[in-house]
């Protein structure tokens, strides 16, 4: 085995936050020991739709949802942003701004568990996080601190605070995640540490190679 890769369903989210006693659980860089605070929002789950109809008449002319048929619409309730909405409403502002340390899909959640590393795949979030997919992947600077993201979208709907808590670091296909496989995964797979962990795109997109192969 020279290396490996995960892909998952998408938008399938998982709301993170720090571990109350790490004890052994990960490695050292592993630094926030980031655990799921609630069961994932599978991808099919519409629990959102409030959301993201609401989210399209307070973000009307945002150029962000240009990826919805050129800004007219639906933004489907499977998607992040709609989610991210969802489960502040849910959580509540007081556990949602002081409790949830990251939101992330499950493919992220999977390379953290097997690299200490929470990175975006650029193509998940170009196609489903209303990010632009070759400006997030941009070395942030002073000026630029969050290359990509939508942050007027995310204003406009009253959660600014969502580009914090999404994955900083963004990874394209096929690229590397930090140092490869981690010493604390090697041993529960049974690999060597170091092993290298590449970024993948979700289920669908890696279905189409399967189906003009």
């Amino acid at each position: 085995v020279v290396g490996i890769c995960i892909d998952t369903t998408c938008c399938t989210v998982v709301a993170l936050g720090r571990e109350e006693d790490p004890k052994d659980r990960g490695d050292a860089e592993s630094e926030k020991n980031l655990v799921p605070m609630r069961p994932a929002l599978l991808w099919m789950d519409a629990r959102s739709a409030k959301q993201v109809k609401e989210i399209m008449e307070a973000a009307e002319g945002d150029d962000a949802l240009k990826v919805n048929c050129d800004g007219e619409g639906p933004i489907s309730a499977e998607w992040m942003v709609g989610k991210s909405a969802w489960l502040k409403e849910d959580m509540g502002e007081k556990i949602w701004n002081e409790d949830v340390e990251a939101v992330c899909e499950y493919q992220d959640y999977i390379n953290y568990r097997l690299t200490g590393r929470l990175v975006a795949s650029s193509l998940n979030a170009s196609v489903r996080w209303h990010w632009d997919g070759e400006k997030c992947l941009e070395v942030p600077t002073e000026d630029n601190p969050y290359p990509g993201r939508p942050l007027s979208l995310y204003a406009k709907i009253g959660i600014p605070e969502l580009v914090e808590k999404l994955p900083h670091t963004v990874i394209p296909p096929a690229g590397i995640i930090g140092d490869g496989l981690s010493k604390k995964a090697a041993e529960e797979l049974g690999l060597r540490p170091g092993l290298i962990v590449a970024q993948v795109s979700s289920f669908i997109h890696c279905s189409f190679f399967v189906i003009f192969v």
